[in-house]
């Protein structure tokens, strides 16, 4: 394990990016000039949860069910749609990631804040992010998350392992995003565009480098 990538030293640089995030309007998105100043969206909350192993802290990622009428089988983090009774964003997200995975965070457990993001399909997502010890075992919501499984933290740090892919949907103009293949899995969309942007400004923090990686000549503005 690399000294910097310690626990300790993770927890005191992400630490240092307090909470404020959490009241800003989106910073990040698909588009976010396309729905004006005042767009419409349903608040929801995600959690980057990392665990502490002995080989080093990992990320927990889950895999949508196939039969979700929204982004089935897409890789995403525990989160999910803000409820009337929670309490605020960073409560959403301990309490859909409860419900999806089965690990109760208290909310000394979350450290941090990261920029809100804005996607196409009319959500403003607030990532939090969170270091706990690996629970014995997952119990996923069988209704939404077909699978949960962890990544070494340092892949995410590589820059040369992202790439930018891009399509046409819907005869609309080329878009572009970060992905990552994850053995069989395929990251994409708004869970790698948060996940990007969390590696590159943690490498900024801990002083590695991390240059943005093109795949051929892609050009575009990430989802």
């Amino acid at each position: 394990m690399a000294p910097d990538l310690d626990p300790t030293a993770l927890r005191q640089a992400i630490s240092a990016w307090g909470f404020a995030e959490t009241d800003l309007p989106p910073r990040r998105g698909d588009d976010l000039v396309a729905d004006g100043p005042k767009a419409q969206r349903q608040a929801s909350a995600v959690m980057l949860v990392l665990l502490e192993h002995e080989d080093g802290l990992r990320l927990v990622l889950t895999q949508r069910a196939p039969h979700l009428p929204k982004h089935p089988g897409q890789i995403s983090f525990p989160g999910g749609r803000a409820e009337p009774e929670d309490i605020d964003l960073l409560d959403t997200a301990r309490r859909e990631t409860a419900e999806e995975i089965g690990l109760d965070l208290v909310r000394s457990d979350v450290i941090a804040a990261l920029p809100r993001y804005a996607t196409r399909t009319g959500f403003d997502i607030a990532p939090f992010v969170a270091i706990a010890p690996p629970p014995p075992s997952w119990t996923p919501q069988v209704s939404e998350v077909a699978a949960v499984f962890e990544e070494p933290l340092d892949s995410f740090l590589r820059s040369e392992r992202w790439r930018r892919d891009g399509a046409m949907f819907g005869g609309r103009p080329l878009r572009y995003w970060w992905a990552m293949d994850l053995g069989e899995r395929y990251l994409w969309g708004a869970t790698a565009a948060i996940l990007h942007s969390f590696a590159e400004t943690l490498s900024v923090a801990l002083d590695r480098p991390f240059s943005d990686h093109e795949a051929g000549s892609a050009r575009g503005s990430a989802p």
